[in-house]
């Protein structure tokens, strides 16, 4: 797990070195083990490798560089120094990530006549890439990566995703400057970068928190999004998509007693590739049952280790599940470690956790990883957690509620009680809201009246269009184009957060839920395997992960309410250090930008005693916005 980011000028042959160090600077947290700089030429076709933290300035012949920050996971020598060249000095690779099948094509690729320097999984990939190809390459990978590969042969730099977007990649190319990295901070540094703000997804963020695809909120800066690459040579850079979500219709032809126990055979392979590395392993345990399944899975395949796991916990028992995380611990023996979060934590490093993202935070718990990844740097590097089960598994209650309302929906809007309560996420056009309207809508905190009075020009129909249109272009039924539209939509967000929280304190976090031959197997899973209608919801979403879940703890902790990780925003708003920076520099900040109504956040921040929940989310919409925005509109990024 590592961090890289880098440059090609196209118009001149002119490369400055402050610029690289600066940018590999801004992401150290990411690989605190090594760091490596390579300056390289389009034209001539040469390679120079420099200190990466030299103040010397470079120019002629070298228009291009790469920078890399090394944690480090396999091979802790220094034989895994990044970027790394080959022998014949025409092709470097830069990769952040694990690929947890790698060392299996070692005898393989020794016997093609490849010899090895290393027992890291970065020499594998590059071996790979020149026996294979680069498809042929990212079609034998299992594991989370973004890889760089420049071909001076080829005048080609590769740069490719993971298939389900678990590590980030960013690129920005304006004014023939080429610019690429993990993080977008480090674009920040490039003196050919012009932060700016991209109007055009404005009310998508509002709306929903996150931009869904390639788009940002920043104008001309592009996630590489999920299964694809990007081939940028002499000036031209296309994208091309390598690997897709199955969205066919073919359905496995098994009873629901062999697809429980075949998936959870497929768990259980998944985490003992995922177990490889020569550091400390620990796990995230929240008291659900997705990161509980994991934690179990992982102490009986780790029965001679000093297993530890690392859980946040509130004060306010309406939001804890301190005693579901006890009752793993004890049955699975691991060490626990459990820390409260509280409104000086939230406070102090709220600003911190912003600057860490790129971007505003969507959901609040954020905070909570953050905090999480911190703590438990102090016991492992490497942990394991429960993300993608409830995407792929019909986990979320708007499964359930979305299959209803789809179903009967011709009665249900004509039902006065309930249409009220189905309407309330209507843009204001009822002839033409659907099921699909609803379950789009639902998956954002703020409803429509809210989102009017914060922004009253906001286009509800712009704000959803890329997500109808993601939706209706699934295939199956309503279940499973739910499934599908959470794994490219909320999915990608979700794992974003949780990299860039955890990356910020140099520790990594693998998802073995998220293998593709699992995602490949839950897509072709009937669909009332995962959800279906019935009496009581808890017991009607992800189906078939609750029966592996009652085999292992029992009924009781199965079936209880799904509670999430809800922080208790209004009490967090209260903190002294907190409330006074919202007054003192969010609000006139949101009045002088003149995107946002302040006077709503004012008037929230001025009564916090009677504000609900609700109202707290829409505060937490604009105090993010505007916290992100002077840190990376305005420069004010200080504390890095």
């Amino acid at each position: 797990m590592c961090g890289f980011t880098g440059f090609i000028n196209i118009d001149n042959n002119r490369n400055n070195l402050s610029d690289i160090v600066a940018m590999t600077q801004a992401i150290s947290h990411r690989g605190p083990d090594d760091s490596g700089v390579v300056l390289f030429s389009s034209y001539a076709k040469t390679i120079k490798e420099v200190d990466a933290i030299s103040k010397e300035h470079y120019s002629a012949p070298y228009n291009a560089a790469i920078g890399f920050n090394r944690l480090s996971i396999l091979d802790l020598s220094e034989k895994g120094h990044q970027p790394m060249i080959d022998h014949d000095k025409k092709l470097i690779i830069a990769y952040n990530g694990e690929v947890y099948n790698a060392l299996t094509y070692k005898d393989y690729l020794q016997g093609k006549g490849y010899t090895f320097q290393s027992g890291t999984d970065t020499e594998v990939i590059f071996y790979l890439y020149q026996e294979l190809g680069l498809e042929g390459m990212l079609e034998k990978l299992n594991g989370m990566f973004a890889i760089c590969i420049v071909d001076l042969e080829k005048e080609t730099t590769y740069i490719a995703r993971d298939r389900m977007g678990i590590k980030p990649m960013y690129y920005y190319y304006e004014n023939n400057s080429f610019i690429f990295g993990s993080e977008v901070k480090s674009f920040l540094s490039n003196k050919n970068f012009n932060a700016r703000l991209n109007t055009d997804n404005l009310d998508e963020y509002t709306r929903f928190g996150f931009i869904t695809g390639a788009d940002t909120l920043l104008k001309g800066v592009f996630s590489i999004e999920p299964g694809h690459y990007i081939s940028f040579s002499n000036g031209s850079l296309k994208k091309h998509k390598y690997w897709e979500i199955y969205n066919g219709e073919e359905l496995l032809d098994l009873s629901f007693n062999e697809a429980k126990d075949l998936l959870e055979k497929k768990i259980t392979e998944s985490l003992k590739l995922q177990l490889l590395s020569d550091v400390k392993i620990g796990c995230q345990l929240s008291g659900g049952i997705d990161s509980s399944l994991i934690t179990l899975l992982t102490s009986e395949n780790l029965k001679d280790y000093d297993l530890n796991s690392i859980s946040i916990i509130l004060k306010d028992q309406k939001y804890s599940e301190e005693k579901w995380i006890d009752i793993v611990s004890e049955k699975t023996n691991v060490t626990s470690h459990k820390y409260q979060l509280d409104g000086a934590y939230f406070a102090e490093n709220f600003k911190k956790a912003i600057w860490h993202f790129d971007f505003p935070l969507l959901v609040p718990n954020s905070l909570g990883i953050y905090m999480l990844a911190e703590k438990a740097k102090e016991f492992f590097t490497v942990f394991l957690s429960g993300e993608g089960a409830d995407e792929m598994f019909g986990g979320y209650k708007r499964f359930y509620l979305g299959n209803v309302i789809n179903k009967y929906w011709g009665l249900l809007k004509n039902m006065p009680v309930l249409n009220k309560r189905l309407y309330n996420w209507c843009d204001g056009n009822k002839k033409n809201f659907s099921a699909v309207d609803w379950y789009i809508a639902i998956t954002t905190q703020l409803s429509p009246s809210n989102l009017k009075l914060i922004k009253p020009d906001i286009n509800f129909e712009l704000s959803m269009s890329k997500r109808k249109a993601i939706f209706n272009s699934g295939n199956g039924d309503f279940i499973h184009k739910s499934q599908r539209y959470e794994l490219k939509t909320w999915l990608v967000d979700l794992l974003m957060r949780q990299d860039k929280m955890t990356m910020a304190h140099s520790v990594e976090n693998r998802v073995p839920f998220l293998d593709h031959n699992i995602v490949d197997f839950a897509r072709k899973l009937p669909s009332d395997y995962l959800a279906k209608i019935g009496l009581n919801n808890n017991k009607n979403t992800k189906i078939i992960l609750k029966k592996i879940s009652e085999k292992h703890f029992g009924k009781e902790f199965t079936y209880r309410k799904k509670m999430g990780f809800e922080l208790p925003l209004v009490e967090l708003f209260k903190n002294k250090e907190f409330y006074g920076y919202v007054q003192d520099i969010i609000i006139p900040g949101i009045k002088t930008r003149g995107l946002y109504d302040w006077r709503i956040l004012k008037k929230y921040f001025d009564n916090l005693e009677i504000i609900s929940q609700q109202d707290a989310y829409v505060a937490w919409t604009l105090v993010c916005f505007e916290a992100w925005g002077q840190m990376y509109l305005d420069g004010g990024f200080e504390f890095e």
